[in-house]
Protein backbone atom coordinates (compact mmCIF):
# COMPACT_ATOMS: atom_id res chain seq x y z
CA UNK A 1 0.00 0.00 0.00
CA UNK A 2 1.46 3.32 -1.14
CA UNK A 3 1.82 6.28 1.20
CA UNK A 4 0.73 8.80 -1.43
CA UNK A 5 -2.90 9.49 -2.42
CA UNK A 6 -4.18 7.26 -5.18
CA UNK A 7 -7.25 7.24 -7.37
CA UNK A 8 -8.50 4.07 -9.01
CA UNK A 9 -11.32 3.31 -11.44
CA UNK A 10 -13.73 0.55 -12.30
CA UNK A 11 -16.00 0.37 -15.34
CA UNK A 12 -19.02 -1.86 -14.87
CA UNK A 13 -22.44 -2.60 -16.34
CA UNK A 14 -25.23 -2.51 -13.74
CA UNK A 15 -28.93 -3.20 -13.94
CA UNK A 16 -31.21 -0.18 -13.59
CA UNK A 17 -32.39 -1.62 -10.27
CA UNK A 18 -28.83 -1.82 -8.91
CA UNK A 19 -28.05 1.71 -10.10
CA UNK A 20 -31.23 3.07 -8.49
CA UNK A 21 -30.08 1.65 -5.14
CA UNK A 22 -26.78 3.50 -5.45
CA UNK A 23 -28.49 6.74 -6.48
CA UNK A 24 -30.35 6.75 -3.17
CA UNK A 25 -27.15 6.06 -1.20
CA UNK A 26 -25.25 9.34 -1.62
CA UNK A 27 -23.34 10.16 1.56
CA UNK A 28 -23.85 6.67 2.95
CA UNK A 29 -21.33 3.91 3.67
CA UNK A 30 -21.17 0.94 1.33
CA UNK A 31 -19.60 -2.38 2.33
CA UNK A 32 -18.53 -4.55 -0.58
CA UNK A 33 -19.64 -8.19 -0.40
CA UNK A 34 -16.91 -9.33 -2.81
CA UNK A 35 -13.38 -8.55 -3.86
CA UNK A 36 -13.31 -5.31 -5.85
CA UNK A 37 -11.05 -5.12 -8.90
CA UNK A 38 -10.01 -1.65 -10.07
CA UNK A 39 -7.36 -0.03 -12.25
CA UNK A 40 -5.10 2.99 -11.96
CA UNK A 41 -5.79 3.79 -15.62
CA UNK A 42 -9.10 5.57 -16.23
CA UNK A 43 -9.06 4.80 -19.95
CA UNK A 44 -8.75 1.09 -19.31
CA UNK A 45 -11.78 1.19 -17.01
CA UNK A 46 -13.77 3.07 -19.65
CA UNK A 47 -12.96 0.38 -22.21
CA UNK A 48 -15.14 -2.03 -20.19
CA UNK A 49 -18.19 0.23 -20.70
CA UNK A 50 -17.33 1.71 -24.08
CA UNK A 51 -20.46 0.47 -25.89
CA UNK A 52 -24.05 1.48 -25.23
CA UNK A 53 -26.25 -1.31 -23.93
CA UNK A 54 -29.97 -1.95 -24.34
CA UNK A 55 -30.52 -3.61 -20.96
CA UNK A 56 -27.72 -2.58 -18.59
CA UNK A 57 -26.44 0.84 -17.46
CA UNK A 58 -22.85 2.02 -18.03
CA UNK A 59 -21.17 3.01 -14.74
CA UNK A 60 -17.70 4.32 -13.89
CA UNK A 61 -16.61 4.05 -10.26
CA UNK A 62 -13.94 6.54 -9.20
CA UNK A 63 -12.37 5.65 -5.85
CA UNK A 64 -10.04 7.91 -3.86
CA UNK A 65 -7.73 6.50 -1.17
CA UNK A 66 -6.35 8.79 1.54
CA UNK A 67 -2.99 7.48 2.84
CA UNK A 68 -3.82 8.86 6.29
CA UNK A 69 -6.56 6.26 6.79
CA UNK A 70 -5.39 3.42 4.54
CA UNK A 71 -3.41 1.80 7.37
CA UNK A 72 -6.66 1.14 9.26
CA UNK A 73 -8.78 0.33 6.22
CA UNK A 74 -9.27 -3.10 4.72
CA UNK A 75 -6.20 -4.22 2.75
CA UNK A 76 -5.78 -3.37 -0.89
CA UNK A 77 -2.85 -4.03 -3.19
CA UNK A 78 -1.61 -3.79 -6.73
CA UNK A 79 -1.79 -7.25 -8.32
CA UNK A 80 -0.32 -6.37 -11.70
CA UNK A 81 2.75 -8.49 -11.08
CA UNK A 82 0.53 -11.56 -10.48
CA UNK A 83 -1.79 -10.88 -13.42
CA UNK A 84 -1.66 -12.09 -17.00
CA UNK A 85 -2.76 -8.56 -17.97
CA UNK A 86 0.02 -6.41 -16.51
CA UNK A 87 -0.92 -3.37 -18.60
CA UNK A 88 -4.26 -3.11 -16.78
CA UNK A 89 -2.53 -1.86 -13.58
CA UNK A 90 -4.97 -3.70 -11.34
CA UNK A 91 -5.59 -2.76 -7.72
CA UNK A 92 -7.67 -5.27 -5.73
CA UNK A 93 -9.67 -4.36 -2.60
CA UNK A 94 -10.50 -7.03 -0.04
CA UNK A 95 -13.98 -8.34 0.76
CA UNK A 96 -15.90 -6.03 3.16
CA UNK A 97 -13.88 -2.93 2.29
CA UNK A 98 -15.95 0.11 3.20
CA UNK A 99 -16.48 3.17 1.01
CA UNK A 100 -18.42 6.40 1.35
CA UNK A 101 -20.40 7.33 -1.74
CA UNK A 102 -19.69 11.05 -2.21
CA UNK A 103 -21.12 11.99 -5.61
CA UNK A 104 -23.11 10.63 -8.56
CA UNK A 105 -23.30 12.32 -11.94
CA UNK A 106 -24.33 11.35 -15.46
CA UNK A 107 -23.10 12.48 -18.86
CA UNK A 108 -23.61 10.90 -22.28
CA UNK A 109 -25.35 7.86 -20.75
CA UNK A 110 -22.35 7.17 -18.49
CA UNK A 111 -22.94 7.40 -14.74
CA UNK A 112 -19.89 8.34 -12.65
CA UNK A 113 -19.97 7.28 -9.00
CA UNK A 114 -17.29 8.80 -6.74
CA UNK A 115 -16.35 7.02 -3.52
CA UNK A 116 -13.75 7.38 -0.76
CA UNK A 117 -12.15 4.43 1.02
CA UNK A 118 -13.09 4.61 4.71
CA UNK A 119 -11.28 3.48 7.80
CA UNK A 120 -11.73 0.05 9.33
CA UNK A 121 -13.88 0.90 12.34
CA UNK A 122 -16.76 -1.22 11.08
CA UNK A 123 -15.09 -4.62 11.26
CA UNK A 124 -17.47 -6.12 13.82
CA UNK A 125 -20.42 -5.87 11.43
CA UNK A 126 -18.52 -6.56 8.22
CA UNK A 127 -16.91 -9.68 9.70
CA UNK A 128 -20.28 -11.46 9.54
CA UNK A 129 -20.53 -10.54 5.87
CA UNK A 130 -17.01 -11.81 5.23
CA UNK A 131 -17.72 -15.10 7.00
CA UNK A 132 -20.92 -15.51 4.98
CA UNK A 133 -19.01 -15.12 1.72
CA UNK A 134 -16.36 -17.57 2.93
CA UNK A 135 -19.14 -20.10 3.50
CA UNK A 136 -20.58 -19.52 0.02
CA UNK A 137 -17.21 -19.94 -1.66
CA UNK A 138 -16.34 -22.91 0.53
CA UNK A 139 -19.39 -24.74 -0.77
CA UNK A 140 -17.87 -24.87 -4.25
CA UNK A 141 -15.40 -27.39 -5.56
CA UNK A 142 -11.81 -26.15 -5.54
CA UNK A 143 -11.59 -25.79 -9.31
CA UNK A 144 -14.56 -23.39 -9.22
CA UNK A 145 -13.51 -21.25 -6.25
CA UNK A 146 -11.11 -18.91 -8.07
CA UNK A 147 -13.63 -18.40 -10.85
CA UNK A 148 -16.28 -17.54 -8.26
CA UNK A 149 -14.00 -14.95 -6.64
CA UNK A 150 -13.16 -13.41 -10.02
CA UNK A 151 -16.84 -13.35 -10.99
CA UNK A 152 -18.04 -11.74 -7.76
CA UNK A 153 -15.27 -9.15 -8.16
CA UNK A 154 -16.70 -8.29 -11.59
CA UNK A 155 -13.65 -9.65 -13.41
CA UNK A 156 -15.89 -11.40 -15.90
CA UNK A 157 -13.46 -11.97 -18.77
CA UNK A 158 -10.87 -13.52 -16.48
CA UNK A 159 -13.47 -15.67 -14.74
CA UNK A 160 -14.78 -16.90 -18.08
CA UNK A 161 -11.26 -17.69 -19.23
CA UNK A 162 -10.67 -19.66 -16.03
CA UNK A 163 -13.93 -21.62 -16.36
CA UNK A 164 -13.28 -22.49 -20.02
CA UNK A 165 -9.76 -23.64 -19.21
CA UNK A 166 -11.26 -26.02 -16.65
CA UNK A 167 -13.76 -27.23 -19.24
CA UNK A 168 -10.90 -28.25 -21.49
CA UNK A 169 -9.16 -30.12 -18.68
CA UNK A 170 -12.15 -32.20 -17.48
CA UNK A 171 -13.69 -35.27 -19.07
CA UNK A 172 -16.92 -34.58 -20.95
CA UNK A 173 -18.99 -36.58 -18.45
CA UNK A 174 -17.44 -35.04 -15.33
CA UNK A 175 -20.23 -33.79 -13.00
CA UNK A 176 -18.55 -30.39 -12.60
CA UNK A 177 -19.00 -29.70 -16.32
CA UNK A 178 -22.62 -28.68 -15.67
CA UNK A 179 -21.52 -26.25 -12.93
CA UNK A 180 -18.99 -24.72 -15.33
CA UNK A 181 -21.65 -24.37 -18.05
CA UNK A 182 -23.91 -22.58 -15.58
CA UNK A 183 -21.11 -20.33 -14.31
CA UNK A 184 -20.24 -19.23 -17.84
CA UNK A 185 -23.93 -18.56 -18.39
CA UNK A 186 -24.05 -16.33 -15.29
CA UNK A 187 -21.03 -14.37 -16.52
CA UNK A 188 -22.60 -13.69 -19.90
CA UNK A 189 -25.91 -12.78 -18.25
CA UNK A 190 -24.03 -10.24 -16.11
CA UNK A 191 -22.36 -8.86 -19.24
CA UNK A 192 -25.74 -8.56 -20.97
CA UNK A 193 -24.95 -11.26 -23.56
CA UNK A 194 -28.45 -12.72 -23.29
CA UNK A 195 -28.42 -15.17 -26.19
CA UNK A 196 -24.97 -16.49 -25.35
CA UNK A 197 -25.93 -16.97 -21.70
CA UNK A 198 -29.10 -18.78 -22.80
CA UNK A 199 -27.02 -21.30 -24.75
CA UNK A 200 -24.84 -22.06 -21.72
CA UNK A 201 -27.80 -22.34 -19.34
CA UNK A 202 -29.54 -24.78 -21.70
CA UNK A 203 -26.41 -26.92 -21.84
CA UNK A 204 -26.19 -26.91 -18.04
CA UNK A 205 -29.90 -27.73 -17.73
CA UNK A 206 -29.60 -30.73 -20.05
CA UNK A 207 -26.64 -32.12 -18.11
CA UNK A 208 -28.20 -31.53 -14.68
CA UNK A 209 -31.36 -33.29 -15.92
CA UNK A 210 -29.39 -36.28 -17.17
CA UNK A 211 -27.63 -36.52 -13.77
CA UNK A 212 -30.83 -36.04 -11.77
CA UNK A 213 -29.25 -33.07 -9.96
CA UNK A 214 -32.32 -31.23 -8.67
CA UNK A 215 -30.37 -28.36 -7.08
CA UNK A 216 -28.67 -27.72 -10.42
CA UNK A 217 -31.97 -27.97 -12.29
CA UNK A 218 -33.56 -25.39 -9.98
CA UNK A 219 -30.58 -23.07 -10.30
CA UNK A 220 -30.80 -23.26 -14.09
CA UNK A 221 -34.54 -22.62 -14.04
CA UNK A 222 -33.93 -19.50 -11.96
CA UNK A 223 -31.30 -18.24 -14.41
CA UNK A 224 -33.51 -19.07 -17.38
CA UNK A 225 -36.25 -17.09 -15.67
CA UNK A 226 -33.87 -14.13 -15.44
CA UNK A 227 -33.24 -14.35 -19.20
CA UNK A 228 -36.97 -14.45 -19.98
CA UNK A 229 -37.50 -11.50 -17.63
CA UNK A 230 -34.78 -9.50 -19.41
CA UNK A 231 -36.56 -10.24 -22.70
CA UNK A 232 -39.88 -9.06 -21.30
CA UNK A 233 -41.40 -12.56 -21.51
CA UNK A 234 -42.99 -12.33 -18.08
CA UNK A 235 -45.25 -15.39 -18.25
CA UNK A 236 -42.35 -17.67 -19.21
CA UNK A 237 -40.13 -16.07 -16.54
CA UNK A 238 -42.77 -16.59 -13.84
CA UNK A 239 -43.18 -20.23 -14.81
CA UNK A 240 -39.44 -20.85 -14.47
CA UNK A 241 -39.19 -18.98 -11.16
CA UNK A 242 -42.15 -20.88 -9.70
CA UNK A 243 -40.80 -24.24 -10.78
CA UNK A 244 -37.38 -23.40 -9.29
CA UNK A 245 -39.08 -22.25 -6.06
CA UNK A 246 -40.98 -25.54 -5.74
CA UNK A 247 -37.79 -27.57 -6.14
CA UNK A 248 -35.82 -25.43 -3.67
CA UNK A 249 -38.59 -25.80 -1.06
CA UNK A 250 -38.45 -29.58 -1.38
CA UNK A 251 -34.66 -29.53 -1.03
CA UNK A 252 -34.17 -26.89 1.66
CA UNK A 253 -37.47 -26.11 3.40
CA UNK A 254 -38.72 -22.54 3.61
CA UNK A 255 -35.73 -20.65 5.08
CA UNK A 256 -33.06 -20.62 2.38
CA UNK A 257 -31.22 -17.99 0.35
CA UNK A 258 -32.21 -19.56 -2.98
CA UNK A 259 -35.88 -19.45 -1.95
CA UNK A 260 -35.53 -15.77 -0.99
CA UNK A 261 -34.00 -15.07 -4.41
CA UNK A 262 -36.86 -16.82 -6.20
CA UNK A 263 -39.45 -14.89 -4.19
CA UNK A 264 -37.66 -11.65 -4.97
CA UNK A 265 -37.59 -12.47 -8.68
CA UNK A 266 -41.29 -13.29 -8.63
CA UNK A 267 -41.88 -9.94 -6.94
CA UNK A 268 -39.97 -8.19 -9.73
CA UNK A 269 -41.99 -10.14 -12.28
CA UNK A 270 -45.32 -8.97 -10.85
CA UNK A 271 -43.99 -5.44 -10.36
CA UNK A 272 -43.06 -5.13 -14.03
CA UNK A 273 -46.58 -6.28 -14.90
CA UNK A 274 -47.99 -3.57 -12.57
CA UNK A 275 -49.55 -6.16 -10.21
CA UNK A 276 -48.35 -4.19 -7.21
CA UNK A 277 -50.21 -5.92 -4.37
CA UNK A 278 -48.82 -9.30 -5.39
CA UNK A 279 -45.36 -7.81 -5.94
CA UNK A 280 -45.33 -6.44 -2.38
CA UNK A 281 -46.33 -9.85 -1.02
CA UNK A 282 -43.43 -11.62 -2.72
CA UNK A 283 -40.92 -8.86 -1.94
CA UNK A 284 -41.91 -8.92 1.73
CA UNK A 285 -41.66 -12.70 2.00
CA UNK A 286 -38.21 -12.53 0.42
CA UNK A 287 -37.13 -9.78 2.83
CA UNK A 288 -38.34 -11.75 5.85
CA UNK A 289 -36.19 -14.74 4.87
CA UNK A 290 -33.15 -12.59 4.10
CA UNK A 291 -33.38 -10.75 7.41
CA UNK A 292 -33.56 -14.11 9.19
CA UNK A 293 -30.63 -15.91 7.53
CA UNK A 294 -28.28 -13.22 6.16
CA UNK A 295 -25.84 -10.84 7.91
CA UNK A 296 -27.68 -7.57 8.51
CA UNK A 297 -25.19 -5.68 6.27
CA UNK A 298 -25.79 -8.03 3.35
CA UNK A 299 -26.65 -6.07 0.16
CA UNK A 300 -29.55 -8.40 -0.65
CA UNK A 301 -31.41 -6.99 2.36
CA UNK A 302 -30.87 -3.47 1.04
CA UNK A 303 -32.08 -4.58 -2.39
CA UNK A 304 -35.23 -6.04 -0.87
CA UNK A 305 -35.96 -2.82 1.00
CA UNK A 306 -35.35 -0.79 -2.15
CA UNK A 307 -37.66 -3.06 -4.15
CA UNK A 308 -40.47 -2.56 -1.65
CA UNK A 309 -39.87 1.21 -1.66
CA UNK A 310 -40.06 1.27 -5.47
CA UNK A 311 -43.54 -0.28 -5.37
CA UNK A 312 -44.79 2.51 -3.11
Amino acid sequence: QDRIPIRVYRGQLLSKQELDVLKTSKGQLISMNSFLSTTLDRQISLSFVSSKHDVLCRVLFEISVDPQISSTAKPFASISSQSNFTDEQEVLFMVASIFQLTDISQENELTTIKMNLCNGNYDHDSQFLFQHMQTEIGMNNGCLTLGHILRTAGMYDKAEEFYKRNLNELENDHPLIADLYGSIGVINKSKGNIEISLQWFNKAFEMYTSMGDHRGIASCLQNLGDIEQMKGRFHEAKRNYQEALNIFKILFGNQNESIANCLNNLGANYFQQHQLTTAIEYYTNSLNIRETILPHMHPDIARSLNNIANVY
